[in-house]
């Protein structure tokens, strides 16, 4: 989800990109203006806040002049702005990876819940998951359950061998990615149409959780029109249900990364239980959009940025 430093027609030369005179030059060239920021700041932001290709991933939420000699530059662009979106992107990243995080001890705990509620044989149950595997995912998940080994932030299991651990050890020993295809699997398993339909979110989720932990972009990201897949329906039902127009849910719905912020939060708000990590979502989201909002200048300056605030404002204020 990130943003190239360089594109294309940028004239910019590799070689100076470390130097700090240099890549505020070329930030002029690219239209963006230094009104609201003194030099000094912005040479302290470049040298020890953010790095020019982090600041420059939120040119994509800024329009491009087309045609005369300033072709290509950025409109109402200014320093300060980058430095406050990233600013802000920290407390959006903060919020969905405690989302994405909360989903997954849902999951899991679910997992167990659904096994008790069913008497299934907890050792039976991990048993016909590996054997239900090919031979090449099968050794994956094994490799898998022999590198918690080394991980001392992950509780050990009486014993590590896929036939002698239980469905509790098992869920709190894989990965995200693991723990959903167990999902799918128990789905399958007992007909759960409900769990095979949440199975199916969980990528959306990890893939939040992934780039929010990896400190990527995510407000870029929303200007970005990547979309290769329609938003989940039973998702897209619950956001037609909010109020929003078609026309807005078709435009925030060709951005990947809004996909996957929209399918967290559904998730959340379908999946987690516990009422104390419900009103912390509750309380850090309705701060995060009121924050988001109180951008007056950005949100003058940038179309795709108020849009995906509006957005996002209406999902919490409905769901949360």
């Amino acid at each position: 989800m990130g943003t190239d430093l360089m594109r294309e027609g940028d004239s910019y030369d590799n070689t100076q990109r470390l130097d700090v005179d240099d890549q505020l030059l070329y930030l002029k060239q690219q239209g963006v203006t230094f009104p609201c920021v003194a030099g000094t700041c912005a040479r302290h932001t470049l040298l020890n806040e953010h790095t020019l290709t982090q600041l420059s991933a939120y040119r994509t939420l800024f329009e491009r002049r087309v045609g005369g000699i300033r072709d290509g530059t950025y409109v109402g662009l200014d320093f300060s702005y980058l430095r406050t979106l990233a600013q802000l992107d920290r407390h959006v990243r903060h919020a969905f990876l405690m989302l994405s995080l909360d989903i997954e001890h849902a999951v899991r705990t679910k997992v167990v819940q659904e096994a008790m509620a069913r008497h299934e044989d907890g050792f039976a149950i991990t048993r016909d998951y590996f054997a239900s595997l090919s031979p090449r995912e099968r050794q994956r998940r094994v490799m898998e359950l022999g590198m918690h080994k080394r991980d001392a932030h992950r509780p050990a299991p009486r014993e590590s061998s896929e036939d002698s651990l239980s469905v509790r050890e098992f869920v709190e020993i894989v990965t995200f990615g693991t723990l959903s295809d167990f999902y799918l699997f128990c789905s399958r398993r007992w007909n759960n149409k409900d769990m095979r339909q949440e199975h199916y979110l969980f990528k959306s989720v990890r893939r939040m959780r992934n780039a929010c932990a990896h400190n990527n972009p995510i407000l870029s990201g929303f200007a970005i029109r990547d979309a290769k897949n329609s938003l989940d329906d039973h998702v897209a039902q619950e956001v037609a249900h909010v109020g929003i127009s078609k026309r807005a849910r078709a435009k925030q719905a060709k951005s990947t990364c809004m996909q996957q912020a929209v399918t967290t939060l559904y998730t959340f708000n379908k999946l987690v239980a516990d009422e104390c990590c419900r009103r912390e979502a509750r309380h850090a989201l309705r701060a995060l959009v009121c924050e988001l909002e109180a951008q007056g200048d950005i949100l003058k300056a940038s179309d795709s940025f108020r849009s995906s605030v509006t957005y996002l404002h209406r999902l919490v204020e409905a769901w949360y």
